[in-house]
């Protein structure tokens, strides 16, 4: 088995133990002390040429690539060539930026939905535009880019522990530890002179209030994560679609959800 991974963890080898994983980044950060099988590649997912067989893998994984790339559906299309035809699957695991709330304790001028304006408002002023709202188009994306069997989960994400639910609650709290932590790095590229425009401190300034809102557990807010996966059709597949359009390419979809009262 053939897996290729961009900017996935080394903790996959542990689920595929018989695979042969390759791990791709644009930066060469990660460890030297990896389990069996596993290697990493500096590599540009962007580019069409993956320095590899066409139709040779089991598996192409993309996790949380918003913001990271010019055109989303173009990877899908390329990623396409590389899989096997009839075994290979494309699995994309993304999130929405939106902040969700389903009993209306999101304040009316919550300034976590102001930053989110602005890091997508920043992120189309880049000299090289890549969209941050790419999670509820995907499934859309591979069927158009003839994939089958396609499935789509929509997991709900709590921004802190604000749950009673005793795994809710886990999942939240690591969220808002994931959140705490990489938010400045979130906002410097696109709130910077690349994007908005504004000074370092200006910056700052505003994360103030930001991460009050990321810590406040009375607003029970949460975010959807996007698991999204589908097969590259055999050959008779793809002559029988040819012959006879598909008219939802088996495309399933499915929702968890996170409840304010566990």
């Amino acid at each position: 088995m053939d897996v290729t991974l961009p900017n996935t963890d080394i903790p996959q080898a542990a689920l595929f133990p018989n695979a042969r994983i390759t791990g791709t980044d644009l930066s060469p950060i990660q460890p030297s002390l990896v389990p069996p099988k596993v290697n990493f590649e500096i590599h540009d997912c962007t580019e069409t040429d993956w320095c590899r067989p066409l139709a040779s893998l089991d598996l192409v994984h993309a996790a949380v690539l918003l913001g990271s790339l010019p055109s989303y559906s173009k990877l899908i299309r390329n990623a396409r060539r590389y899989l096997k035809p009839g075994e290979g699957w494309l699995e994309c695991h993304e999130m929405m930026p939106e902040i969700c709330c389903d009993d209306d304790t999101v304040p009316p001028s919550w300034p976590f939905r102001a930053w989110q304006s602005y890091l997508e408002e920043g992120s189309m002023r880049m000299e090289s535009p890549k969209p941050l709202r790419v999670a509820d188009k995907l499934a859309t994306w591979m069927r158009e880019a003839g994939y089958v069997d396609i499935h789509e989960r929509i997991d709900r994400i709590p921004m802190n522990s604000w749950p009673k639910h005793p795994f809710l609650k886990s999942i939240g709290r690591l969220w808002e530890v994931n959140w705490l932590e990489g938010l400045a790095a979130f906002s410097y590229k696109l709130f910077g002179p690349e994007g908005l425009g504004w000074t370092q401190n200006e910056i700052e300034v505003f994360l103030i209030d930001v991460r009050k809102c990321i810590k406040d557990r009375n607003v029970h807010a949460y975010q959807k994560m996007y698991v999204v996966y589908g097969r590259r059709p055999s050959e008779e597949e793809e002559k029988a679609m040819m012959k006879k359009p598909s008219k939802s390419a088996g495309f399933k979809t499915s929702s968890a959800k996170a409840k304010s009262k566990g």
